[in-house]
């Protein structure tokens, strides 16, 4: 392989890994977007896919239950399985372009 191909490889590979990043990032958003109006169901908007990490809210009193939890954990596992499909997709990418 020649050096132009594997520094257009590599550019593609980090393209692709970036834009899985993006659609984590939307599909985390998305998340908090349909459950915003919560208010009007149970009350709790949550950010979170597949882990909700952040729920906040409560459809009770807001003195006597009004809520506001972070989980890290959930967090850390939703970044880490953001930061590994997306690096597998971006070597995937490059893999199926050099054959």
């Amino acid at each position: 392989m020649t050096q132009p191909e594997a520094h257009r490889q590599r550019r593609v590979s980090v393209l692709t890994c970036l834009a899985m990043l993006l659609l984590w990032v939307g599909l985390n958003a998305a998340t908090h977007l349909l459950t915003v109006r919560a208010p009007a169901v149970d009350g709790f908007h949550s950010i979170g896919l597949p882990f909700a990490f952040h729920r906040c809210g409560g459809d009770c009193h807001p003195a006597s239950c009004d809520t506001y939890a972070f989980h890290p954990v959930y967090f850390a596992i939703d970044l880490a399985l953001a930061i590994g499909i997306s690096m597998l997709a971006g070597a995937w990418v490059a893999r199926r372009r050099s054959t």
